[in-house]
């Protein structure tokens, strides 16, 4: 009886120490992939900081050629264009810095995951959002030829050159609004989108795979 009491203790103090084992190995591996997480966002962070400085410059750039060639109605709206476009770009990328600072890793895996997919596809909406600037190019042609050369496209361009850049910008709306459908929330998992957003946004996926990962083994565990 003692033998068999001894085992029995024997085998519950061998049992705690594998359980208190398994405990630490799981927070080891929450933590390690947290931190990997929180490495894929790092990267993201900091693209967006620099967006967001190049955008204020871009801003105060366009708004400061719309102001010195208000006389000329297109170099104008060139400007504005520009500036807006630029401040679109700012916005996006401030709504996505407060996104990554809200973002509490404490909290449980699937509420984690839940934020990082609203992050994506936020950016995936940013992102398609910007493309739509692209009918707009000729602007962008008189704002630099102006801006970097002192020359006015339009008054040294021939008629025919003008047409075929308006043929071209509705061929260029085309092309936009097909991407910002391919671009849609539902085929935000598909290889080509992910591949077009590598690097504006595609961090998030990362990050999303390492709590994915997380996720598995703690469900597996319980």
């Amino acid at each position: 009886m003692n033998d068999l009491e001894t085992l029995t203790s024997m085998w519950k103090s061998q049992e705690s120490k594998v359980n208190e084992s398994l405990r630490l190995n799981r927070e080891a591996l929450r933590e390690i992939k947290i931190l990997k997480a929180k490495s894929s966002l790092r990267s993201y962070t900091g693209l967006n900081i620099f967006v967001l400085t190049i955008g204020i410059a871009m801003v105060n750039v366009g708004a400061f050629f719309a102001y010195n060639n208000a006389e000329t109605i297109y170099l104008l709206l060139s400007g504005v264009v520009f500036s807006l476009w630029s401040l679109m770009i700012c916005f996006s990328a401030v709504a996505q810095l407060k996104r990554i600072v809200e973002l509490d890793f404490g909290k449980p895996v699937t509420e984690v995951q839940s934020n990082l997919r609203k992050i994506q596809l936020s950016a995936l909406y940013y992102f398609k959002l910007s493309l739509m600037i692209a009918p707009f190019y000729l602007a962008f042609m008189l704002m630099f030829a102006k801006l970097f050369f002192n020359i006015d496209l339009v008054l040294i361009g021939s008629e025919a050159w003008l047409n075929s850049q308006f043929v071209f910008s509705g061929v260029m709306a085309f092309v936009a609004i097909g991407l910002y459908k391919l671009l849609a929330e539902k085929n935000a998992d598909k290889p080509i989108v992910r591949f077009i957003m590598q690097g504006c946004g595609s961090q998030t996926c990362e990050a999303a795979e390492e709590l994915n990962q997380l996720g598995q083994f703690e469900n597996a565990g319980n």
